[in-house]
């Protein structure tokens, strides 16, 4: 699945402070590519206590994510909980 905060960048970029709203094709382009990945089928699973778990962490410039996922017997992984935010100004200084 496609890193959530990568699909928001152009979206969260238009909620940051002083910046004037302006919908182009980039901010189009990746509302369509995140409404995609939200209903496809490598969405949310449940959670199976007697599955194995993976936890993968990752941060960008702008943005945080982690997902906790199950990782089945044939070696394929599918996640059953997600959460990611943006950084905020402060925050992005430290990177």
């Amino acid at each position: 699945m496609p890193s959530m905060i990568s699909l928001r960048g152009p979206l969260d970029a238009l909620l940051e402070k002083d910046v004037k709203w302006k919908w182009t094709s980039m901010q189009q382009d990746a509302f369509e590519n995140l409404k995609s990945a939200l209903s496809s089928d490598l969405n949310i699973a449940h959670y199976d206590p007697k599955k194995k778990i993976v936890i993968t962490a990752d941060a960008w410039e702008y943005g945080i994510v982690c997902v906790i996922s199950h990782r089945y017997a044939n070696g394929t992984e599918k996640p059953t909980a997600n959460a990611s935010r943006s950084l905020s100004d402060a925050e992005r200084n430290y990177s």
